[in-house]
């Protein structure tokens, strides 16, 4: 999310005219008028570019951003050299987890893409097949639309994990000490609720860390401890040759602490919002 709203907010020469169109297409009532479609754009771009401290935007890290950005787009465009989706021949929820922001925002913008297809035009490609009705990948003779054989991990890829340790590690750490600190203070929370003024609000608060040899600071959400309890369910609920694998994939590349960062309190999905259990 980092770079894909600073990407998407800090071009304003580039990519305003686009989101000025395609913002209120999302948002306005079909029969609102230029004027209403212009405020309600106002609006959105307003709170959006609040928004962006929330994931540790600053003048400080803009460098760093792009420097984290462009190196992701380098790994992957190496790892799409020999597959057409991240685990193989077909789609599975890791792609689906990484199409969002590289469609919706780093993919569509208009500076943003045309950096993804300037400097990465396998990962575009990839962009455009995940977007397609079929597998769309004929540049790869036919390949196997199967997974990595024995689930063999391919160097390219574990070369993005070794990334992913390097540039979110960090975060994930410092989001569960900080929630480990906060449930502390706040013994009284009801299992059901989320501990906050209001049962919609969606921050528990901020948490600094050094990201790059950067401090930066990002908010706080039950919404990504949820995340990183499905990782610990697939874990967890692995036959032991299984865990044993992945145990040493992780500990290969620096990941070996996200099975360990665990909240001392599980979140819940309650009517499409995150809650804390028993």
């Amino acid at each position: 999310m980092r770079p894909a709203m600073y990407y998407r907010w800090n071009f304003d020469d580039a990519n305003l005219p686009f989101l000025a169109c395609d913002f209120p297409a999302a948002l306005a009532p079909p029969n609102a008028t230029s004027d209403e479609r212009s405020n309600i754009f106002a609006m959105a771009s307003q709170r959006m570019r609040k928004a962006m401290s929330s994931f540790g935007l600053s003048e400080q890290t803009a460098q760093a951003i792009e420097e984290s950005y462009g190196e992701f787009l380098q790994l992957l465009n190496t790892h799409f050299q020999g597959s057409p989706y991240l685990l193989g021949g077909r789609p599975t929820i890791g792609d689906y987890g990484l199409i969002a922001p590289l469609y919706a925002h780093l993919g569509r913008d208009p500076f943003p893409a045309q950096l993804m297809k300037s400097s990465a035009h396998r990962v575009w490609r990839w962009v455009e097949r995940m977007s397609a009705p079929e597998l769309d990948s004929g540049e790869y003779a036919g390949s196997d639309p199967g997974l990595f054989k024995n689930d063999e991990a391919p160097e390219s890829l574990k070369q993005l994990l070794r990334y992913i340790a390097k540039d979110y590690l960090p975060e994930i750490e410092a989001v569960v000490g900080f929630t480990d600190e906060w449930l502390t203070t706040h013994p009284e929370i009801e299992a059901g609720t989320n501990g906050l003024p209001r049962g919609q609000d969606r921050v528990m608060g901020q948490v600094d860390f050094l990201w790059r040899g950067y401090p930066i600071r990002v908010a706080v959400m039950p919404y990504r401890l949820s995340l990183l309890q499905k990782i610990h369910a697939v874990l967890d609920q692995a036959p032991r040759p299984d865990r044993k694998k992945m145990d040493e994939l992780l500990n290969e590349t620096g990941l070996s602490k996200l099975g360990e960062l665990r909240a001392s309190r599980r979140i819940v999905r309650n009517s499409h919002l995150e809650v804390w259990s028993e």
